[in-house]
């Protein structure tokens, strides 16, 4: 199961960001909601969801993503 605040990284699209919600449905694989980093014009991406398991973690660190002290 992937934590919320991690770093993760679709493996079909490459589209990398935080998870940052969780959602379960009765008759389906729970899905991730993924929100990307601020590009370069400061604009936010919207927030992608996936399937669990087409997500890998990239980085197990949440320190660096400001979520842990």
């Amino acid at each position: 199961m992937i934590k919320l605040g991690l770093t993760v990284k679709d493996k079909i699209t490459d589209f990398e960001g935080i998870a940052i919600s969780r959602t379960e449905f009765i008759y389906s694989t729970p899905r991730i909601g993924v929100q990307g980093k601020i590009d370069s014009d400061g604009h936010i991406p919207v927030m992608q969801s996936f399937e669990e398991e087409q997500l890998e973690v990239i980085n197990e660190d949440l320190r660096k993503v400001g979520f842990a002290e």
